[in-house]
C-alpha cells in the first residue's frame, strides 16, 4: 500500500498467479525512476478496487521481487494448504492469507457467489490487518519512538501520494517536467477521477512549504530580536 497507493481491498485481494510468473515484464516507472511491474486491477482481474474502477498498479520491481519470493515460500504454501483444508481448492488463490489460512479480504465476486455448504461464517474486510496495527505496530512505535504516534491503514495510501508529489515537485522545480505533467502523473498513480482530488495533495504540499517557511522565517527573526536584546543588556552592563 505504501509502495503502490493501493487501498486495503486491493492489496488484500492480490492473486497468487500474478506473482509467480517466471519471467515478469518490467516497464519504466511513471516518475522516471526505476522499473515497475504493471498489474491490472478491477473487474475481470480478480483484484478488487473502489467503485469497481479499472486501473493499473505500478508495483516497484524491488517490491514485486519480494512478493514473488513470498509467493513461493514455504510459509505461503502452508497457509494455502490450510485454506484448502477448510474451504477446498480455490480456482484463483489469494497471495495473502492469515496464519489460519483465511483471506484478509474477501473479493466481491466471492461474496456474491452462492455457498451451498454454508461453511463461510462471515466475509473478511481487512480487520486482521487493522487489529495487527492496533495490537502490535502502534504500541511498538509509541514505546520506542513517539508516544503520540497513531495511523490508520489508509494513511499508507496517503503517504504514497505525498511521497510521489514530493518527488515530482522536485522535478518541476528543476524544470525537468511541467506542473501539468506532475498533476496528471499523481492523478494516474492514485486513480483519481478528478484533478480536484489530486490538487489536494499538491496544495497540501505547497501549504506545508509555506508554513515551514513562515515558521523558519519567524524563528530567524526571533533570533535576531534575542541577539539585539542581549547586545542591549551587554551595553547596559558596560
Amino acid at each position: 500500500m505504501l509502495a503502490t497507493g493501493a487501498r486495503i481491498q486491493t492489496a488484500g485481494t492480490l492473486r497468487l498467479r500474478h506473482f509467480i510468473q517466471p519471467h515478469p515484464h518490467y516497464s519504466r516507472a511513471l516518475t522516471g525512476e526505476g522499473e515497475v511491474f504493471k498489474l491490472r486491477a478491477g473487474p475481470g482481474t480478480g483484484i478488487d478496487t473502489k467503485n469497481n474502477k479499472n486501473g493499473v498498479l505500478q508495483v516497484p520491481r524491488s517490491v514485486y521481487e519480494v512478493l514473488h519470493t513470498y509467493a513461493i515460500s514455504e510459509r505461503a504454501k502452508i497457509r494455502r494448504t490450510r485454506f484448502v483444508a477448510k474451504l477446498g481448492e480455490h480456482p484463483d488463490p489469494y497471495l495473502f492469507l492469515t496464519q489460519q489460512g483465511n483471506p484478509y479480504y474477501t473479493a466481491k465476486d466471492e461474496v456474491l457467489r452462492f455457498n451451498p455448504d454454508f461453511n463461510r461464517r462471515h466475509e473478511k474486510s481487512g480487520q486482521p490487518v487493522r487489529q495487527f496495527l492496533k495490537d502490535q505496530v502502534i504500541p511498538f512505535v509509541r514505546e520506542h519512538h513517539d508516544k503520540h504516534f497513531h495511523y490508520r491503514i489508509h494513511d499508507l495510501r496517503a503517504s504514497f501520494g505525498m511521497n510521489m508529489t514530493e518527488l515530482l515537485m522536485k522535478l518541476v522545480l528543476a524544470e525537468t517536467i511541467t506542473l501539468h505533467r506532475a498533476r496528471m502523473t499523481v492523478k494516474d498513480l492514485l486513480w483519481h477521477e478528478s484533478l480536484a482530488t489530486t490538487d489536494l495533495y499538491l496544495n497540501y504540499r505547497s501549504q506545508m512549504d509555506a508554513i515551514y517557511e513562515a515558521v523558519n522565517g519567524y524563528g530567524e527573526q526571533l533570533q535576531k530580536w534575542t541577539e539585539q536584546a542581549m547586545k542591549g543588556i551587554e551595553v547596559t552592563h558596560e
